[in-house]
């Protein structure tokens, strides 16, 4: 896998107040992942002297349906993927993203994977700290009335 680490730079957290006895509904909870930037550096691994260093965003925003137009909160992790591949492709990877912001569709698949396996966590962890739902469906049990499958 060309991916060698990843480290978090910033975490923002906000969970919006409102009055006791204001009724309020959570919407759709929304995650987006983007990339912000995407720079070439040196890496002390042996074998390897460089490294493209992918700088991404997450973030999770928890809309209401009431009241409308506001949202309950939002958590915004940031930080950086370390890609390694071949310097020819890394120059054509820099190329196309100080061209056109853009990257090909095979490596911003490993990138975005990456992200979500790392963020989709810590957003996670940090949403029940601040009593927002979980950004991700947690599994739920269900248990079968006794009474269905009783044969006597």
């Amino acid at each position: 896998m060309p991916i060698i680490g990843s480290n978090f730079t910033e975490f923002k957290l906000a969970r919006n107040e409102f009055p006791p006895k204001k009724k309020i509904k959570v919407g759709q909870v929304k995650s987006d992942v983007r990339v912000t930037n995407v720079k070439q550096q040196e890496v002390k691994v042996p074998g390897i002297e460089k490294a493209l260093v992918f700088s991404f965003e997450f973030v999770v925003d928890y809309g209401l349906e009431e009241p409308k137009k506001s949202k309950l909160g939002e958590i915004k992790i940031s930080g950086n993927i370390i890609y390694v591949t071949e310097l020819g492709k890394q120059d054509k990877i820099l190329k196309d993203w100080k061209k056109s912001k853009k990257i090909d569709a095979d490596v911003m698949k490993e990138i975005i994977s990456a992200v979500l396996e790392i963020s989709q966590i810590e957003a996670l962890y940090f949403a029940r700290k601040v009593l927002l739902p979980p950004p991700v469906p947690l599994p739920r049990i269900k248990f079968k009335d006794k009474g269905q499958n009783y044969i006597g």
